[in-house]
């Protein structure tokens, strides 16, 4: 358990964290120019990233 959670603890900080800062940089230059439909796109994308990932190293 203590190996899974030396693992998984800092994978998901660190999606959690470069989600963030690329939400709130993207949603920023969206809301001056370009379509709102690319911020969801990013975002969907961003949220499903470590899904992917995993089933890719699975």
């Amino acid at each position: 358990m203590l190996l899974w959670l030396i693992f998984v603890v800092p994978a998901v900080g660190c999606f959690g964290a470069i989600w963030a800062l690329t939400n709130l940089w993207i949603r920023r230059k969206l809301f001056t120019e370009g379509p709102p439909s690319m911020y969801w796109s990013v975002s969907v994308v961003l949220v499903l990233a470590p899904y992917f990932l995993g089933l890719g190293f699975a």
